[in-house]
């Protein structure tokens, strides 16, 4: 269970899931998208936000600002409502179970975060951190 915290930006306060990583294992997930160090947090609004001191996560690829319309990178845009990301590597559509790079599998189940986007799963085949379920081989679109 997560615990009540006040965001850093003090507007509201939120349940964030906090990340464990055991130190003996890579903090760097399967698939070798992300790299959640045990600072991270999940962002329940659905933007998420990975702190490693900066706001940049270890991996480089993703800067999620929470409030951010756009990632520093330009990799990713993950406005609320925005059905793709400029870049075309992910759809970060509601409802969209792939995106259609074949990234990520956003998959909406029992554990679904409010905004619909991730399903927080902490099942099986899940990456270390066991927060994000990263599916490789699943290159499926929505009709």
């Amino acid at each position: 269970m997560g615990s009540t915290r006040v965001h850093p930006s003090g507007i509201e306060p939120l349940e964030y899931l906090t990340l464990k990583v055991d130190p003996r294992e890579s903090q760097v997930d399967p698939s070798g998208i992300m790299d959640l160090k045990r600072e991270s947090h999940v962002d329940p609004s659905g933007i998420m936000d990975l702190k490693r001191g900066s706001k940049m996560d270890p991996s480089g690829i993703l800067d999620l600002k929470r409030g951010s319309q756009v990632d520093p990178s330009g990799i990713m845009d993950l406005k609320r409502g925005s059905q793709v990301d400029p870049s075309g590597i992910m759809d970060l559509k509601r409802g969209s179970k792939v995106d259609p790079s074949g990234i990520m599998d956003l998959k909406r189940g029992s554990k679904v975060n409010p905004s619909g986007i991730m399903d927080l799963k902490r099942g099986s085949k899940v990456n270390p951190s066991g927060i994000m379920e990263l599916k490789r081989d699943s290159i499926r679109l929505d009709p």
